[in-house]
């Protein structure tokens, strides 16, 4: 099994691989408002037709939001590698229940966010607690998905949004813990599957869905001169 991890430090750079029948770009840059990065993202396969991504986003202004991403990486990565006979949208649950667990159990108001994208053959599937999102394009570049709707209160109300308040309900971490599943959605080639924190998919525009490179630069020109939170993005495309 084959991990790529970044996490808690500044990555600058668009950082290409083979990846899932296709080719995956991502980024992870620190914001302005503290000196670790706490965010992270992962890349792993749990068989040759059977791989997943993830991003967390640890919560800010709770102490070791970043540990909290850091024991949701290792935790996928050590339970991902133990057992290949138990179906994978099965052993997802297991692992966010055990994710959930181990952050509560580590420090007081701990919390991260997590989107997690399940590839299959020809298919992706989502897995998300709190507000970070999983989009997929069509080769047009029109959304065929996304996990969360911007402008929907129901969606904000079930992802844990506190109307005109600057934090989550729902986090790993969280007792009351929620996952919104998506479908399984079919996928073909031209199609681009997106992975973004908040920090991200606040500035992310139309115009960015075809040149990562210049959606990363675009988030290094904000954080020169405003207030960028950690952002953290994986593009794949098919």
């Amino acid at each position: 099994m084959k991990f790529t991890t970044l996490q808690r430090y500044k990555l600058d750079q668009i950082q290409t691989c083979d990846f899932a029948n296709g080719s995956a770009q991502y980024f992870s840059l620190c914001g302005n408002g503290h000196a670790v990065n706490e965010d992270g993202l992962l890349l792993g396969a749990y068989h040759h037709q059977c791989q997943f991504m993830l991003v967390a986003d640890g919560m800010g202004g709770h102490p070791g939001g970043d540990e909290a991403v850091e024991i949701i990486l290792e935790t996928y990565k050590k339970k991902y590698a133990r057992s290949k006979a138990i179906v994978p949208d099965t052993k997802l649950f297991q692992v966010l229940d055990s994710c959930n667990r181990t952050v509560m159990a580590h420090k007081k108001d701990t919390g991260s966010t997590l989107c997690l994208a399940l590839l299959q053959a020809a298919s992706v599937q989502f897995f998300c607690v709190g507000d970070s999102l999983g989009m997929v394009l069509d080769a047009n570049q029109e959304v065929k998905y996304a996990t969360v709707e911007e402008n929907s209160i129901a969606m904000a109300d079930e992802i844990g949004v506190v109307p005109q308040e600057p934090f989550l309900l729902n986090y790993v971490g969280y007792e009351r813990i929620s996952y919104q599943v998506s479908p399984q959605i079919p996928i073909q080639k031209g199609d681009q599957i997106f992975l973004m924190t908040d920090g991200a998919h606040e500035f992310f525009e139309q115009e960015d869905e075809k040149n990562i490179e210049h959606f990363m630069q675009k988030l290094v020109e904000i954080r020169a001169s405003h207030r960028l939170d950690d952002a953290t993005c994986i593009c794949l495309n098919r």
